[in-house]
């Protein structure tokens, strides 16, 4: 990842989840909005995958096989996240190295909640441009020279002008904390 260019990795898990979308642990594991945060182009291997069709080989089949795979592994992963969320109950959640990260919008137990999703710059620019003016969507970003965004791991900016995107619930407004 570099400065202006968003998280491949993003792309990755979430082309994983929408490929385990109603397939494994039916009933606990759902992410119908994994699905809507893909472009077209990588919806493609998406479908192959969730129709268990692989390419007949080459670099196809390998795209084929690592997103399966990682549709399997992001399963207990979610799960196991979801069930820590649910258990906590937060008035707050903070969402470190969000990527293309639903939760927001699928877990009914945070409608009531403020979200905080936070990202490398490039990454939280990809996946604004990914929603568009989808409903339920974070409403905005705040600005203060004390909030940070993560650059990299375990080396954050603390610059003025870094951005925490938010959502609060029906309020259609950003929230920032300081």
């Amino acid at each position: 990842m570099t400065e202006r260019a968003a998280s491949r990795t993003a792309v990755l898990v979430c082309q994983g989840r929408a490929t385990a979308d109603g397939r494994y642990a039916v009933g606990r594991f759902s992410d119908p909005v994994a699905w809507h945060l893909l472009d077209p182009g990588e919806r493609t291997v998406v479908e192959q995958a969730r129709r268990r069709q692989p390419p007949e080989g080459g670099p196809d089949r390998m795209a084929y096989e690592l997103v399966w795979r990682t549709g399997i592994l992001m399963v207990p992963r979610t799960l196991a996240i979801d069930d820590a969320v649910r258990e906590h109950g937060a008035a707050q959640v903070v969402v470190l190295g969000a990527g293309l990260d639903a939760r927001a919008w699928r877990m009914p137990e945070l409608a009531q909640a403020i979200v905080f999703e936070v990202d490398h710059p490039a990454s939280q620019r990809d996946k604004q441009r990914r929603l568009g003016d989808r409903a339920r969507r974070p409403s905005g970003s705040c600005r203060s020279p004390s909030t940070s965004t993560v650059n990299h791991y375990g080396r954050p900016s603390l610059r003025p002008g870094s951005t925490l995107h938010s959502r609060r619930p029906g309020s259609g407004r950003a929230s920032c904390r300081t």
